[in-house]
């Protein structure tokens, strides 16, 4: 998948080809496996149409899957997406379980895009239950981890997401910081697009 709205989504080509290579060659997948894929289709074209609710019943599902299957690095991308549905859905609390079970398996990977959005989930979540400086606690946990050489776009959208959150949260200042950063990035990225 090359589209950006799956760029977390961790379906690398590298898994996608292996795959397709072994289905070419007629291998059989065990059936929980085949009922993860299915599952997991499903759940992408729930993604797809931005419907949060059937999202989470979906992931649900697929997490399930994966965890009878013994899918380890699924369960890290299948979590941090639950937690990102939860977010939208203004779920903060279940969001925040949901990264702090996801975690210790991101880490144990060292998936860097994974942890990088489960501390900006976390920092999210924390600030939707009013815990601002953990929220940014995390928030600059996620930035750590992007480092000087991620993708500004994401930077801007990063800042631009917990910028609403620190307003929604009532931190004016924090929000108005964020804002400015985020418009600093944006005319650097255009001066360097001329």
């Amino acid at each position: 998948m090359n589209d950006r709205r799956y760029d977390d989504y961790g379906l690398r080509d590298k898994v996608r080809m292996e795959i397709g290579r072994r289905k070419d060659d007629g291998d059989i997948f065990s059936s929980s496996a085949a009922r993860y894929w299915s599952t997991l289709d499903d759940l992408c074209r729930a993604i797809d149409k931005g419907d949060a609710r059937t999202s989470i019943a979906r992931l649900r599902s697929a997490l399930a899957l994966a965890r009878s299957a013994g899918l380890q690095r699924p369960q890290v991308m299948l979590l941090n997406n639950l937690a990102d549905s939860q977010l939208r859905l203004r779920q903060p609390r279940q969001a925040l379980r949901t990264v702090q079970e996801a975690l210790p398996l991101a880490e144990k990977f060292q998936e860097l895009r994974v942890l990088h959005a489960l501390r900006n989930n976390a920092g999210l979540a924390y600030i939707g239950l009013g815990d601002i400086d953990a929220g940014k606690q995390q928030m600059a946990l996620a930035e750590a981890l992007r480092g000087e050489e991620g993708n500004d776009g994401q930077r801007g959208e990063m800042l631009r997401e917990f910028g609403v959150a620190l307003a929604v949260a009532g931190d004016a200042r924090g929000a108005l910081e964020l804002y400015h950063r985020e418009r600093a990035l944006s005319a650097r990225i255009s001066r360097e697009n001329l």
